[in-house]
């Protein structure tokens, strides 16, 4: 048996604040036995550009990890994980909640190294996040990207971006177990599309 989607409800308690696969829930309960979609909660996300040793150094005592600068590498900080955009750029990705604290202790950082070029802007509203994992999820995703997905080509601790179905994404592997297989794919999507992309992945699993 299929095992259900988990996505989430917009929250209650008047926050504004609003899962953008909350309408899917009752339009799909479930993929195929071989695949398997969960939404990453709300997470922070911080897009950080700048440059230069003094940079590179504050941004590293307040992430409590070096930024990576071998392309399309993640590293892991203090609660955060660190995605290499390109040479003057990452993403941060953290509890939701974090981002305006993580983001005024880099500025204060910055400040304090005397650095003047370095930018934080709080995207944490623009991208949907989710997993997909399970025996399937390779076949399911050569269906929709034209990359070489296969764990020996693109390893965990990899990203890139690419077009899925012709939508514009960021696919980051992380290691998996052997509940959920030896990798699992973080998606991360602009909202807009994120419903479509939603239901062009349940529409590949039709006849697995």
């Amino acid at each position: 048996m299929a095992e259900p989607l988990r996505f989430l409800q917009p929250p209650q308690g008047g926050l504004d604040r609003h899962s953008a696969l909350g309408d899917l829930c009752d339009l799909l309960p479930d993929l195929a036995p071989g695949v398997r979609l969960d939404e990453m909660p709300f997470p922070g996300q911080l897009l950080l550009r700048g440059q230069g040793a003094a940079f590179l150094k504050a941004a590293q005592e307040v992430l409590g990890a070096a930024l990576p600068t071998t392309p399309l590498t993640v590293a892991s900080g203090e609660r955060c994980e660190i995605l290499w955009m390109n040479p003057e750029s990452w993403l941060i990705l953290l509890t939701g909640g974090q981002e305006d604290v993580v983001a005024r202790r880099l500025q204060q950082a910055f400040g304090a190294a005397g650095v003047r070029t370095a930018v934080v802007i709080d995207q944490s509203d623009s991208r949907a996040v989710f997993h997909l994992y399970g025996p399937k999820v390779h076949d399911l995703l050569a269906k929709g990207c034209s990359l070489d997905l296969h764990p020996s080509v693109m390893p965990p601790g990899r990203v890139t971006r690419t077009l899925f179905a012709e939508v514009p994404i960021l696919l980051q592997t992380l290691a998996g177990d052997d509940r959920v297989g030896p990798v699992v794919y973080r998606v991360m999507v602009e909202n807009s599309y994120a419903q479509f992309l939603v239901q062009w992945l349940a529409q590949g699993c039709e006849g697995y």
